[in-house]
């Protein structure tokens, strides 16, 4: 079969690692610049978009050929970037990822390291991040930068490079390829994650600004109770505690819980901790992490990662939807609790459960919410 191998090179505003690239490639900042691709041994052509060239004809006649097989490392960022930005429809039946197959084989995921891994004699040709941040990020000013100019031709290299690399790990890599019911289990994966998750917006809000003004309100009082600056630094609390009799050697969950069940903690000990406890909820930051990754059509998208985690499993990205709290609400108290937030009342939320923060933690889950006439089946293997 016909092999296309493709690499982009993009600009936007929005911050890749926070939002993920589905977001990333559906804002309206994001723009492709450059283009790199060859045609099975064919020398690989790069089309400066950022400079005015155009994708030719017979390369968009490529794309929508069926018999032609697309491969990219992360093949997914690809097919966002050159669908919602560049309007060219990319099916998933009809790519393939050196990313996932890499990681089938238990190999580095990363282009650069997989490129040292496999190849030896070869490596990624890196540009150092003063030039992904000079012309991909809002803080370079892009390509359109005069400073920048002078080292373009560099970055046009580098993305020429990376098809070269790319065509060689799919060589190494397919004399033990993928089956063929596990790409198509891939391409289902894809088309799940270009749905992704419809996720309760004015909730989400509601939530993201409660925990954020319960959070200020906590540290408030943590101040009040130990006179530290900055009670939510380790070092400043650990000293703290040793200066009031209680020497520990760190702060973790763990330890936290094993000092509160001590019967004679001083109550301003016990008070510090459980105000250190409602601090570093994880669970808490998850609401301004969906903040960030969910699209202006309120769906949450590449949540997971194919293969990502060592067993072959999905691996969880952006904000751990595999690992989301249970909490500490009974079934029945989720709808009234959901009320009380939407309605940014603190009081209530204390007086039926006594803990913000906890009440928070158990409603993240509740942010995948089923739109209206519709609903949300959830399914799991056991054993």
């Amino acid at each position: 079969m016909t092999k296309l191998y493709i690499d982009v090179e993009t600009y936007s505003d929005v911050d890749i690692i926070k939002a993920g690239h589905q977001r990333y490639a559906r804002d309206p900042s994001t723009r492709l610049l450059l283009l790199a691709w060859a045609l099975d041994d064919s020398p690989v052509k790069v089309v400066d978009v950022a400079h005015g060239e155009t994708i030719p004809d017979h390369l968009m006649a490529m794309f929508a050929d069926s018999a032609v097989e697309k491969w990219a490392h992360n093949a997914a960022f690809e097919r966002a970037i050159l669908e919602f930005v560049a309007g060219i429809p990319c099916p998933p039946e009809q790519w393939r990822c050196t990313m996932v197959h890499a990681s089938s084989l238990g190999l580095p995921s990363s282009l650069g390291k997989l490129a040292l891994e496999i190849l030896k004699d070869q490596h990624k040709l890196d540009p150092g991040k003063d030039l992904l941040r000079m012309f991909c990020m809002p803080e370079g000013g892009g390509p359109g930068n005069p400073l920048n100019e002078p080292r373009w031709p560099e970055f046009v290299e580098y993305n020429r490079v990376d098809v070269e690399v790319l065509r060689s790990i799919e060589l190494k890599l397919r004399v033990f390829p993928v089956p063929e019911p596990e790409w198509r289990l891939w391409a289902l994966d894809q088309h799940i994650h270009d749905r992704g998750l419809p996720i309760d917006m004015p909730f989400l809000r509601a939530a993201a600004a409660l925990g954020e003004s319960h959070k200020a309100t906590v540290m408030g009082e943590s101040r009040e109770t130990t006179g530290l600056d900055n009670p939510n630094s380790r070092t400043q609390l650990l000293q703290w505690l040793k200066d009031s009799g209680v020497d520990v050697p760190n702060l973790q969950a763990g330890t936290v819980d094993a000092l509160l069940e001590r019967k004679e903690l001083p109550a301003p000990v016990r008070d510090a901790l459980e105000q250190r406890q409602q601090l570093s909820m994880s669970s808490l930051a998850k609401y301004g992490t969906l903040l960030e990754a969910v699209a202006a059509d309120e769906r949450l998208r590449g949540v997971f990662q194919f293969c990502g985690a060592s067993t072959g499993r999905w691996a969880s990205r952006l904000f751990n939807a595999q690992n989301l709290p249970r909490g500490i609400l009974k079934e029945h108290d989720l709808v009234p609790a959901r009320d009380y937030v939407l309605r940014n009342d603190t009081q209530m939320i204390q007086m039926l459960w006594g803990d913000v923060s906890g009440v928070l933690s158990s409603l993240v889950r509740s942010a995948i919410h089923a739109p209206k006439n519709h609903q949300l089946v959830v399914a799991d293997y056991a054993s």
